[in-house]
């Protein structure tokens, strides 16, 4: 079986042309001249359009197996993972874009972008449980976040292949996590002022998406069969149920529901993308273009804005969108659904302008705006660090505790310039150099 997908894939990746097939296979038979093309040309006879790597390799074990009896295997093998070269690239789904992305026709061409010897790359390639860490994080909804974080190696081609190729890629006008001049401000300011907001979220959207769909990807941007499947390994992985077995257990030791570990076993066990990796939210945003594509279908015909922050779904209408917002909640989790996606439908929330409206940790009843239990919290701070000094406030030791408060200031600033400008006026009065510690007097 293993040695019939390596001769399908070299075949994949010749132009789909007779006279391409017939130059490429026999360079791996020992039969005489006058059947040397005999397989090729059944093959394209029997396939006028490239097909899937399972209908070629079913073609090849059933109905041809007469003709593959004097192919040299060893051969074969040693070609499709390094010395087979097919002649280009094929012409990708989106031509638009094409010629931004890098030009890999073989591993070689793959192992040359990364810098990387190929042996180092088909290395890399190969699911071993020791390419990512694997830890966990809990929730505050009570859930349970695994985190796999790939090791040094490893991700600085994630990160070549994230920066390098996934970017040229233009994703869904309403995507906004992880898009270079998109924040979580685009993503609310749209709904901001909006009578009514539905918020829905995704459930495990990184690791719910498989291989396959990431293979399927790569595949249409045009890059040969071999390439692909590289590609596809390096960005998913594959943790081993004894792993997720020993987090589940420490986390829920004191539930006895098995429904959690058979979720995350069913995800994590297999090859998915990882939360963690550099790659991720590109090949999640892109994979994601048909679910955007029709949720936005979805909003206009309901007269409603929509836009998506990771896995994080924002409605937005008039007052008359609230009578229908339960039954539109109904219907983008079918569509999620159709798409391989789920709604956790425990965490959907219909916002009313009567209530705080909350995405992203953004007020937007009628302007983007932060939460006023932030903005007391960190008035506060800096009120206290201007009485008693900027040391007696970082109690979590940060090492640059003066660049930490200057950054949530500027993100009060962007939400609310007001704000931003009050709180700024008391960060210029603290005394960095000489902070003055409080004492006993202070205190009575």
């Amino acid at each position: 079986m293993d040695r019939t997908k390596n001769l399908a894939e070299i075949v994949l990746d010749c132009p789909w042309t007779l006279e391409a097939i017939e130059e490429v296979i026999p360079r791996f038979t020992k039969a005489k001249t006058k059947a040397r093309k005999q397989l090729g040309a059944e093959i394209y006879a029997h396939f006028k359009t490239p097909p899937s790597r399972n209908a070629l390799v079913a073609f090849l074990e059933n109905q041809a197996h007469r003709l593959t009896r004097k192919l040299m295997w060893e051969r074969i093998e040693r070609a499709k993972r390094f010395d087979f070269e097919p002649t280009k690239m094929r012409v990708p789904v989106a031509a638009s874009f094409a010629s931004a992305i890098p030009d890999l026709p073989t591993v070689g061409a793959l192992a040359d972008w990364f810098e990387q010897p190929v042996g180092l790359v088909d290395w890399l390639s190969q699911h071993r449980k020791d390419h990512y860490r694997v830890s966990s994080m809990p929730k505050r909804s009570g859930g349970l976040r695994i985190l796999e974080s790939p090791r040094a190696r490893l991700k600085a081609i994630q990160r070549m292949i994230a920066y390098g190729l996934l970017q040229c890629i233009p994703c869904h006008t309403s995507a906004h996590g992880f898009v270079r001049g998109r924040s979580a401000i685009s993503y609310v300011q749209p709904h901001a002022g909006k009578e009514v907001v539905l918020r829905m979220d995704l459930q495990d959207f990184f690791p719910s998406i498989e291989a396959s769909r990431v293979f399927g990807l790569f595949r249409c941007l045009g890059y040969p069969y071999s390439v692909t499947q590289i590609l596809t390994d390096l960005c998913t992985a594959c943790s081993s149920e004894e792993k997720i077995r020993t987090i589940v257990s420490e986390h829920y030791r004191f539930q006895s529901n098995r429904d959690p570990m058979e979720r995350l076993r069913r995800y994590y066990c297999r090859k998915h993308l990882p939360q963690g990796a550099p790659t991720s939210p590109g090949l999640a945003n892109l994979i994601a273009y048909r679910l955007d594509c029709r949720l936005s279908g979805l909003a206009r015909s309901a007269g409603v804005r929509y836009t998506r922050y990771a896995d994080d779904l924002l409605f937005s209408g008039p007052r008359d969108f609230g009578r229908i917002a339960k039954s539109f909640a109904i219907k983008v989790g079918s569509i999620a659904l159709d798409e391989s996606f789920q709604v956790q439908h425990r965490k959907t929330r219909i916002m009313r302008s009567a209530t705080q409206q909350v995405a992203a940790g953004i007020v937007i009843n009628q302007f983007t705006n932060v939460k006023r239990s932030e903005y007391d919290l960190l008035k506060a701070i800096l009120f206290n660090s201007i009485r008693y000094g900027p040391s007696t406030q970082n109690r979590d030791a940060l090492p640059d505790f003066q660049s930490h408060l200057r950054g949530r200031i500027n993100w009060v600033h962007q939400l609310n310039p007001a704000r931003g400008e009050k709180l700024m006026g008391m960060f210029r009065v603290i005394d960095w150099l000489s902070p003055q510690q409080p004492t006993s007097a202070d205190y009575s």
